[in-house]
């Protein structure tokens, strides 16, 4: 004799994706932890963005921004995500504030630009330049407003280091992103979502 609880299991695709979303969320915390300080103001180079990349590539563009708000909102309440194992309000306030939150936007515009319908190179690439740019626009306008003193010239040519290897972590994301929507299924289960 079977009992109706009035529960109605979840669809299989939206678990999956529930999954994806915090799977993601737990690489780039990963990404935060794999960090090589720099002389640069505090701000370390980390794998942390390569999963943002990968994030707003191979999810929709409401999964990634779902992704990176866990993320953040795991740090804020002090968890250690962020990198050097820390956590807390605090880490929005120092060097690194504005790079962590312009992941958030960055990961919904990549979402947004590379699209549900079967991706191609230039939009990914593109999206991923637009996503860049965002997380550089955020993190540089922060730094400048906690180091006034230095010249917003010196704080871009301090970040070029940065930007080249960015350029690495883009190109190795666009076949992880794409391995991913297989195996998300993406172009079926999100078509029309976003």
């Amino acid at each position: 004799m079977s009992q109706h609880t009035g529960v109605t299991p979840l669809p299989l695709a939206q678990v999956r994706n529930m999954v994806f979303v915090a799977l993601m969320a737990a690489l780039i915390t990963v990404g935060a932890w794999i960090a090589v300080p720099t002389p640069f103001f505090g701000v370390p180079v980390v794998l942390q963005n390569y999963f943002v990349y990968v994030a707003g590539l191979a999810l929709s563009w409401r999964q990634a921004g779902s992704a990176l708000f866990i993320y953040l909102a795991a740090g804020a309440v002090g968890l250690p995500v962020f990198a050097g194992f820390a956590g807390g309000w605090g880490q929005f306030a120092g060097p690194t504030g504005g790079f962590l939150l312009g992941y958030l936007p960055a990961a919904i515009v990549m979402g947004l630009v590379s699209g549900d319908r079967k991706s191609a190179m230039w939009r990914d690439v593109t999206a991923m330049l637009l996503g860049t740019m965002v997380i550089y626009g955020m993190g540089l306008a922060w730094l400048k407003h906690l180091f006034p003193e230095k010249a917003f010239w010196a704080l871009a040519l301090g970040m070029s280091g940065f930007l080249a290897v960015d350029c690495i972590k883009m190109a190795a994301a666009v076949p992880a992103a794409r391995l991913i929507r297989r195996m998300t299924g993406r172009f079926v289960a999100d078509q029309g979502q976003a």
